[in-house]
């Protein structure tokens, strides 16, 4: 870090750095507003790790954010609905009830929806917020999906092209240590095309 300038930072390498700095006192309460925005799978990995290790040290961290997939990791959620409070519930109770953050405009995380949706054929039990716990209790209600078909389509013509495209944060380094070097790219009409890679590789 010290051999860098903070401009050539991506925007999840500044957001651990501000974790980092914020966690360096020793602080007994860490109050986080959307920290994992910016950051990809294995920087959320490590930022959960790190607030398990605060909390671990009796450290209490309050995390704000629309991400409704965190919730499982809570020990309580405070619910804002209108400018207002409208729930202080256990993480487990809010989801079992989902429609509680429907209510709110917010989307509940994908495992306790299904199993709100799916209530009526499942048998009796607690919500699932597990992966594994899900398999586990609906493999043996499904049927064998048959193979799909896929329809072969005439290949559309190049609507954009980028040919040798370079990119780095510090226009200084030399061109053969840039983070994306003679890149091509060439999406067709009606394509998707992701660009993936972890922080601080150039994406943005």
């Amino acid at each position: 870090v010290d051999e860098r300038a903070p401009e050539t930072f991506s925007g999840g390498q500044l957001q651990r750095l501000a974790l980092a700095g914020a966690r360096a006192p020793g602080p007994r309460y860490l109050f986080l507003d959307e920290p994992f925005a910016w950051l990809d799978a294995a920087g959320q990995d490590a930022l959960w790790a790190a607030l398990e290790d605060v909390r671990a040290r009796g450290c209490a961290v309050v995390l704000v954010s629309q991400e409704t997939d965190l919730v499982p990791r809570a020990d309580r959620v405070w619910l804002m609905r209108g400018g207002a409070l409208d729930a202080d519930l256990p993480a487990a109770r809010l989801l079992a009830e989902p429609q509680r953050l429907d209510a709110a405009g917010l989307l509940p995380p994908p495992l306790p929806r299904l199993h709100a949706r799916l209530a009526d054929v499942l048998p009796p039990g607690a919500p699932f917020w597990d992966a594994a716990e899900a398999e586990a209790r609906l493999r043996p209600r499904l049927a064998p999906a048959p193979p799909a078909e896929t329809p072969s389509l005439p290949a559309p013509a190049p609507l954009l092209e980028l040919d040798g495209v370079g990119f780095d944060h510090d226009p200084r380094a030399p061109r053969d240590r840039w983070l994306i070097r003679e890149a091509s790219l060439g999406p067709a009409i009606g394509g998707w095309r992701v660009l993936g890679g972890p922080s601080g590789r150039g994406k943005s």
